[in-house]
């Protein structure tokens, strides 16, 4: 996630709360390949690049969770395989007021990983 200004305590503009299903559809993709291992790979390779360090990986459970200090961001990535040549992620990302909702920032961040897969 990128930090953007103006936001009181965050770094994030604050919007309307989306409803559960809005914000399932903004943190989740469909990704194009058939190893969840090389999606796993790429999630972290993205999150390293954006400066988070990882905190966990568990390849068997497809769970990722990085964070950074400056400022205050945490992200969960959660892979599995959809069908053959399909392969499902969903991305949330926190900071200390609560979970970010940029629909732009998820997927700039989607795109990135993407290519790097």
């Amino acid at each position: 996630m990128v930090a953007k200004p103006g936001a009181k305590n965050s770094n994030y503009q604050r919007k309307p709360e989306l409803t559960d299903l809005q914000r399932r559809e903004m943190e989740t993709r469909e990704v194009e390949g058939n190893d969840r291992e090389d999606v796993l790979r790429a999630v972290v390779t993205v999150f390293q690049d954006r400066g988070y360090i990882i905190q966990t990986s568990d390849y068997v459970g497809g769970i990722i969770t990085a964070s950074r200090q400056q400022p205050f961001l945490q992200v969960t990535a959660t892979v599995e395989s959809f069908t053959k040549t399909r392969i499902k992620m969903r991305i949330t990302a926190n900071d200390k007021e609560g979970i970010i909702e940029d629909k732009e920032d998820y997927a700039k961040l989607f795109d990135e990983i993407q290519t790097e897969i």
